[in-house]
């Protein structure tokens, strides 16, 4: 028959905390079956200290919890600093590229304005709303075949993405190509 060992069973600050208060309570209870006289000053004893250990136990929990549960705090591990330069500098030229993509977008939109006379703007903005109001459309490349442009990304079809965006912006057409009223 193994009997327990009650020290191994000790792993954490709370547990100490309540093994020591087991402990002083069983060797005053012994002593205060001896000690007739003294009876009442050893029961205000052991329930001071039990109150003692309770205040003790809750300061503690309450200034560092993870101290209760046998943990010490560790701060987060740093990257290697290195690693976090390249990083930053991996996303720096990315931010770049995507910068120079977007110069290169709005150069050929405005150029794409500039091509497109305003007679011609509302000529093909009455055949988007033309084809919507009667057909439905949920593609641009759908609307673009409809209008009789086979390559949405010609000259023409890039002229009727221009008057589109120019439409949704205005709040006349939303994203799935639905007239608004």
């Amino acid at each position: 028959m193994n009997k327990p060992s009650y020290i191994e069973k000790v792993k954490t600050p709370l547990g100490l905390i309540v093994f020591g208060t087991l402990m002083l309570e069983a060797f005053l209870g012994a002593a205060m079956l001896n000690i007739e006289e003294k009876r009442f000053e050893l029961i205000l004893i052991m329930v001071g200290f039990v109150f003692l250990m309770v205040i003790i136990s809750l300061f503690v929990s309450w200034v560092k919890p993870e101290v209760l549960k046998g943990e010490r705090y560790s701060a987060p591990q740093n990257h290697n600093e290195q690693e976090l330069l390249d990083q930053i500098q991996s996303l720096n030229e990315a931010l770049k590229k995507e910068k120079e993509a977007s110069e290169s977008l709005r150069k050929e939109n405005s150029l794409l304005q500039s091509k497109t006379s305003p007679e011609s703007k509302k000529e093909i903005e009455n055949q988007i709303i033309n084809h919507c109001s009667t057909t439905f459309s949920s593609t641009f490349e759908e609307l673009c075949k409809k209008m009789g442009i086979n390559d949405s990304t010609s000259d023409q079809g890039k002229q009727v993405s221009v008057v589109l965006g120019a439409m949704k912006a205005d709040g006349l057409i939303n994203d799935r190509l639905i007239l608004r009223n």
